[in-house]
Formats: structure tokens, sequence, C-alpha cells
């Protein structure tokens, strides 16, 4: 289903993985077997094969740590049967969902009994797109049928970066009382909350910054470049290494 044209200017889309100008044909922006369908989803046709992706920022990048997507699928699953015929890690006071290891280092399946399946621990949408298919051939193996390839909602993107200096807390604190919090006793870093939306980003006197809540990695760029210019203010020494 194609994204329409109004979408793509409300900046709904999702995934720029290949760190492409906005300019470039929305087909040259996808990874290849990657069907985008709507703000946030993403589609699983075939399987893809990567190591993990990296969002441009600037002249730096941000490295995908983990994905966490969901779909909802036409099926009330029997989730006491799945984890006998799949290994799934069931708790018997919680019948109403399992957890599934998958192989191949394609992360965990959560499985809910109204049809709900999130996966998560993936760090790029190739081994996304794998993992998600791998669940729905074992459910193929079991006499599940689900019609056509789900839709997954990437729900969750965290993602890592090195900035070139130290950054002092103390100083990033003072500076934005209203966005950041700080207090070492309680957490060594400091965490810095957008302003309007659900992504936080945590910053380590190291330098290094953490993002999570984004739902796209578009989202992880623009919160990424927020949290930089604050950084930028309370920038310490260089660090020797930048990741």
């Amino acid at each position: 289903m194609p994204i329409k044209r109004a979408q793509r200017r409300r900046g709904y889309l999702p995934i720029d993985p290949t760190g492409c100008r906005k300019g470039a044909p929305e087909q040259a922006r996808r990874p290849a077997g990657l069907t985008l369908s709507g703000p946030g989803t993403l589609g699983v046709p075939r399987p893809l094969f990567s190591e993990g992706d990296l969002v441009r920022v600037g002249p730096l990048k941000a490295v995908v740590a983990n994905l966490v997507a969901s779909t909802d699928l036409p099926i009330e699953f029997d989730v006491w049967r799945l984890s006998k015929e799949l290994g799934f890690y069931h708790d018997v006071e919680w019948t109403h969902f399992g957890v599934h290891a998958l192989s191949r280092g394609l992360g965990k399946v959560l499985v809910y009994r109204s049809g709900r399946v999130v996966l998560a621990g993936t760090n790029g949408l190739a081994s996304l797109a794998a993992a998600g298919r791998e669940f729905l051939a074992e459910l193929a193996g079991l006499g599940y049928r689900v019609g056509g390839p789900p839709l997954w909602r990437l729900d969750n993107v965290v993602a890592v970066i090195q900035l070139p200096n130290k950054i002092i807390l103390e100083q990033l604190s003072d500076n934005e009382t209203e966005t950041v919090e700080y207090n070492s006793e309680v957490f060594p870093g400091a965490i810095i909350r957008a302003r309007s939306g659900r992504v936080t980003v945590l910053a380590f006197t190291s330098g290094k910054l953490v993002i999570t809540g984004a739902r796209s990695y578009g989202k992880v760029r623009s919160g990424l470049v927020a949290a930089m210019t604050l950084a930028t203010l309370a920038a310490g020494p260089r660090v020797d290494r930048v990741g």
C-alpha cells in the first residue's frame, strides 16, 4: 500500500536507514524487500539480512541497539500449546502470554492469547524482518494461518551515539531545568525529556547519548539533534576515541 504524498510531507515515513537525502526517490530510501504502509508501520514480505543499522546525525552516526515491533494477528492463540510445541517460556500463573527465543540471535517474541505479537531484541530492520518471517514460519508449521504478510508497527527504537566531547552533567542540568533531570545519587546519567512526544535521551559524562522511545529513525535523528544541541552548551574535554 503506497504512502500518501501528504503523509510523507508530515514526516510519517518511519524508516530511512540508508541515510539518503529527503529528496531521494521513495524506492531508494527503503531497504529491499521492506514495505512501508502507513504511519509508523512496516511490512515484512521476505527475509533480509544485516548486522545492524546506523542513523546519520550530522557528521556522527548513531548505532541502533534494539528494535521493538508489534502486530495483531487474527488468531486467538493457545499459549499453553505453543509453550509445549515451540518451547515457550510460560508461567502458569500468567496464562495470557508467553515468551519465545528465536534462532540466529533474532531476539525474542512475546505472544499474547489475543493475537498480539511483539518482536524485540534485534538491532536492524533486516534482522527484524527475518525474525518476523521465522516466527510466521513456525506458526505455519503448527497449522496457524494468518493470511497475507502482517504489518509490524515499530514501537520503540533504542540507539546509542558517542559525542566527541565529554558532558558536564551538572552544567547541562543547570542550563535546562525544565527538560533535564540529574541526580547522581540516583542515576549516573542525566535524563533529557522531549518537550513533546515520548522520546527520552540519557546523557552520560563520557559523552555517550542513549535515545529510547522513538518510533522511527527520523525521530531518533531529531531527538538526538536536540539533545546534542543541549550537550554542546555543557561540553567538557574531548574524548580520546569517538565511536
